[in-house]
């Protein structure tokens, strides 16, 4: 038995190696390199045992990248590592127009973060908040966020997916094809009287236009913004929102690893600034919507409801390693005036409501609607 437990795939062997090797970037990224040979001094010769003593017989050259991987990981689960020869640049875009999904990863797998209404993934049965636990047979556990992207823009038709839907307790296997789709834009409403219902899914051109237009029929009351599912945009994306329902001045900062800050500015007081705000999210709500949340909530120009945020994304840069490859690692975060940084932490709401969120019956919408109805606002506990 104590030698069957050698005979274990190599990937076990590629994790416990990358795990051993994560405090020289732990050590880099938190500016303690002064200790940074103490960490890494045992790790040659770690390298040298598995070579000659492991019982099996081992590729160093297919075993190194996972070990990269594994520093990476142990910081940044979306942190990459990407092999020489592979085109380094970001996927997620591709990504998104073949499939109508936002994917990171999240608990150590693929997750949609987001899924388009009547795209690709939705007519597949893929919901937000779904777990992609294997692309193709492999288990998005041993690939990187790049590798997963990768996965998606290789295919030209279609990829085979196995998923934990949100609202399962089993895995099922579902078949993905790739196809156009019309992403989705405002829509206004008003679902009871005195409340005006603005939902935007996703930013796009013209949504300011649009945004507009759907204020102008704003004539007081109370306005609901479903911010839901939006989970893309940057800071023009943020300036856009800001210029409507936030106060003029400095928003929030974007702070690198040397605690340097770029201020991000809204240049003039937003027209509906003061106008009685109210701002449904969730865990799909991310980036400039994200950000856009713990601003109004920090300055109190809106109250808060739904399920908590999953924590608004840091910045991404890659960079090119002088003996070939690449990796991409966080290098700014979103800071707040406060000094609160919204890295890895999500926006806890004012009215926490632990309704889970099905597009079929939409509880959590229906319950904000009461609360805003009536003003039944207490903070969350």
């Amino acid at each position: 038995m104590r030698w069957q437990m050698f005979k274990q795939p190599l990937v076990w062997l590629v994790v416990a190696t990358g795990t051993l090797v994560a405090f020289t970037a732990t050590a880099i990224l938190q500016r303690k390199s002064g200790h940074l040979f103490e960490h890494t001094r045992d790790f040659p010769e770690i390298v040298h045992l598995v070579e000659q003593a492991y019982v099996d017989e081992v590729d160093m050259v297919h075993m190194m990248p996972g070990a990269y991987q594994g520093v990476l990981s142990s910081i940044d689960e979306n942190a990459s590592y990407i092999p020489p020869g592979l085109d380094p640049d970001s996927h997620e875009e591709q990504v998104y127009l073949k499939s109508g999904m936002v994917l990171f990863k999240n608990n150590s797998y693929a997750y949609a973060l987001a899924v388009e209404t009547n795209s690709p993934a939705f007519l597949a049965g893929i919901r937000r908040g779904s777990y992609l636990y294997k692309i193709e047979g492999q288990s998005t556990r041993q690939m990187s966020l790049h590798q997963i992207q990768r996965s998606f823009t290789e295919r030209e038709k279609e990829i085979t997916l196995t998923v934990m839907l949100p609202d399962q307790s089993e895995e099922t296997s579902i078949t993905l094809r790739f196809g156009p789709f019309e992403p989705s834009k405002l829509c206004y409403s008003q679902p009871e009287a005195g409340i005006s219902l603005i939902a935007i899914p996703c930013f796009y051109e013209g949504l300011a236009h649009d945004l507009k237009n759907a204020l102008a029929k704003v004539h007081g009351g109370k306005l609901l913004l479903d911010l839901r599912n939006n989970a893309r945009g940057g800071d023009d994306d943020l300036r856009l929102l800001a210029s409507f329902f936030l106060p003029k001045g400095k928003l929030a900062a974007w702070t690198d690893a040397d605690h340097n800050r770029t201020a991000v500015l809204n240049p003039k007081a937003g027209t509906f600034q003061g106008s009685s705000l109210f701002i449904l999210l969730g865990p799909s709500t991310s980036f400039a919507a994200e950000a856009f949340c713990a601003i109004a909530q920090e300055r109190g120009s809106a109250r808060i409801l739904g399920r908590a945020s999953l924590g608004y994304p840091s910045q991404y840069e890659t960079f090119a390693l002088k003996v070939g490859g690449h990796i991409q690692l966080p290098t700014r975060s979103m800071t707040l005036n406060s000094g609160q940084s919204l890295t890895r932490k999500g926006i806890v709401p004012d009215n926490k409501i632990e309704i889970k969120e099905f597009e079929e019956t939409d509880l959590m919408l229906e319950r904000v609607l009461e609360i805003v109805a009536g003003d039944a606002l207490e903070k969350a506990g």
